[in-house]
């Protein structure tokens, strides 16, 4: 199995992949078809963008086999912190590019 990516945060970096479990969990979650998520684009809710950061957050603790206790609230504080750290995420998930900091 293929390692997380890294995210920067203030301090640091934390785990992050948004690959097909990730995206499963996601729409699982808020009730998406494939082709709805698809369809989100620039009306997404923010409650959604913060979740597809958790999301990628949890799947990356997984992959990297580290314990994940952050809530969405958690999400936000982050993001108001390093308002970067959102766009390195979005472009992450976006485009699957890789974003390594290891």
């Amino acid at each position: 199995m293929k390692g997380a990516n890294s995210i920067n945060i203030e301090g640091g970096q934390l785990p992050f992949s948004f690959g097909m479990a990730a995206l499963t969990k996601f729409c699982e979650a808020h009730g998406l078809s494939l082709s709805e998520f698809s369809s989100i684009g620039e009306n997404m809710p923010p409650r959604y963008i913060l979740s597809l950061v958790w999301h990628g957050l949890q799947d990356g603790a997984r992959k990297e086999r580290k314990d994940f206790s952050m809530t969405l609230d958690d999400i936000g504080d982050l993001i108001d912190e390093n308002p970067a750290m959102l766009q390195e995420a979005m472009d992450m998930i976006a485009t699957g590019r890789i974003v390594t900091g290891k």
